[in-house]
Formats: C-alpha cells, structure tokens, sequence
C-alpha cells in the first residue's frame, strides 16, 4: 500500500516538472521568435532608410507594413505555442474576459478600425487624406491610432502632427486625393477684380502651362490608362483656368494642374511668383493710363477756360 502511494507520488512530480519544463520552453521559444523578429525589422528599418532612390513616402510605407506584417505572423505564431495553456484558461477567464471587454471596449474599437483601414486600403502612407475634421498627409498608422501631419485650411503643412483614434475609422469616411500615376491634382484659387478677369484668367493659364510643360506627356499617358483601368472620365494634363462670379467687382479663377505630389510646393509658388509679378505690372500700367487721363481731362478743361476768357485789351 505504501509503495502504491509512492508510484503516486512520483508521478505527480514528474507531471509538474514536465509542466514547468513545458512552460519553460515555451517562454524561452516566444522571447527567441520575438528578438528574431526584432533583429530581422532593425536590418530591414536599416535597408529601406538607406534606400536613396525611393521617395520619403515609399520609404516609410515600406515600413508600416513590413512591421504590421510582423506583428501578426507574432501573433499567429504565439497563439501556436501557447495552444494548450490558453484552451486550459479559456473556461477559467471567460468572466474576467468580459469584465476587460467593458472596460477596454474603446481599444477594441480601435483595434477594428485598425484592421479594417489595413484589409480595404482606403489611402496609403503619404496620400493626403480628410477623415471627419482632420486633414492632412497619412505618416503612419498602427494598431490603435493613425498619425497625419497636419494641413490648414490655406491647404499648407503647418508642421503639427495629428495621432487620432482608429475608432474614427469605423464610423466615418476618408476623402482621399486621387493621384494619376505619381502626379497629384493641384487646385489654386485667387480672387481678382472683375475687369481683369478675362486678362488674368488667360496670363494664370498660360503661366501653368509653361511651369508644367515638361510632364504634360507623362501625365497625358497616365490618365489614359486610368481611364481604360476603371472607365472614368479624367481632366486632361492641361493646366486649365475656370471663372467662379463672386459679386460683381469680384470673380474667383481656379486653376488646376499636376505636378508630383513632392513638387508640388514648389511649382504652386513659382507660378504665383509669375502670376503676381504680372499683375503689379498691369496694375502699373491701368494707375499710368488713369493718371494719364486725368492729366488730359486737366488740360482740357484749362484749354476751355482759356478760350471762354475775355481777350484783355492791349492798353491794360
């Protein structure tokens, strides 16, 4: 009898050891998978940021989605190794399970924002997007926010970096703006006096078309094939000016026109450098030929006082 419960004894430690030998093994495997994983994203981080010839954008999308890539094959790969442990704790935690639910229920949200923005790929990194009140340009995003850099309602970078919930993501939608090949849609739009609209609306035109002419062809090629993709009437590569009436001292031009999204600063400004620097001259010449009119008007009104005046006898 007592040798009995002796060979019971045994047993049960030997169970228990091999148990802890288990679970020993299993934590030992998930930090070795998890320094892999790391080890592997340092030299890659490292590839992609030497990488001169990719743009800042392909870059840093490169590397959102290699890291979330990681951290779900990580994920699969635990619940792979802690199977056992966790089938075992699943009838044991499912009160406390609900008990997080309710409380972290905004994490939750967040999370599903997340994979849904992942799986449907409604922008990619670098793509100026607007979701509810926030505009700005996709930097990164995770599993629990996504980050913009901020655009003000003049349409610049005013260098503020926004970090918003994915919650938002679930119950609003994202404008995004639309791209042909690597040319990206510019709107300007400038108020000017309804008597020089006509002038100005072609001088604004023919300004764009000269700053944008050396990528007409490759923007023209481009919204060709996107139109033969998706059967979609696009605007053609022209720079084109439209009138908009505000009142009748006033009308509003908007000029469209492509450019790549990491030049498109810099042409806005050269064509609104050329632009203004011809409207000074034309408000020089209309101030020139109004004080030019006035000075006739002068003239001639002192020509008719002249000859209206009596003629002065020669003794006085």
């Amino acid at each position: 009898m007592e040798f009995e419960q002796s060979l019971i004894w045994i047993k049960k430690k030997a169970l228990q050891l091999s148990s802890g030998s288990s679970i020993v093994s299993e934590l030992a495997l998930s930090a070795l998978i998890l320094l892999v994983f790391l080890f592997v994203g340092k030299i890659y981080s490292g590839i992609v940021r030497s990488n001169s010839e990719s743009t800042l954008e392909e870059r840093r999308a490169k590397l959102v989605t290699f890291r979330n890539t990681l951290g779900v094959i990580y994920l699969i790969l635990f619940i792979m190794i802690w199977g056992g442990e966790l089938r075992s704790l699943i009838l044991s935690i499912t009160a406390i399970l609900a008990a997080i639910l309710l409380v972290s229920k905004e994490f939750i949200a967040n999370f599903l924002g997340g994979v849904l923005f992942i799986i449907s790929k409604p922008a990619k990194i670098g793509d100026s997007i607007e979701v509810q009140h926030y505009k700005g340009e996709l930097l990164d995003i995770n599993w629990t926010y996504f980050s913009l850099l901020e655009v003000s309602s003049s349409k610049r970078l005013n260098g503020k970096i926004l970090k918003i919930p994915n919650s938002v993501l679930l119950s609003n939608s994202i404008s995004r703006a639309y791209f042909v090949g690597e040319y990206k849609p510019t709107v300007l739009s400038l108020l000017v006096d309804a008597a020089l609209a006509h002038k100005a609306h072609g001088k604004l035109e023919q300004i764009a078309q000269e700053h944008t002419e050396s990528i007409q062809k490759k923007v023209q090629e481009e919204v060709l094939l996107m139109q033969n993709d998706h059967l979609v009437d696009i605007p053609n590569a022209l720079a084109t000016c439209s009138f908009i009436p505000k009142d009748k001292d006033t009308v509003e031009l908007q000029l469209r026109f492509f450019q790549p999204a990491q030049e498109r600063s810099k042409t806005e400004q050269k064509i609104l450098e050329d632009y203004y620097a011809w409207l000074q001259e034309e408000i020089k010449k209309k101030k020139e030929a109004e004080a030019l009119l006035f000075q006739q008007k002068v003239e001639a009104i002192a020509q008719n006082a002249i000859a209206k005046s009596p003629v002065q006898e020669k003794g006085e």
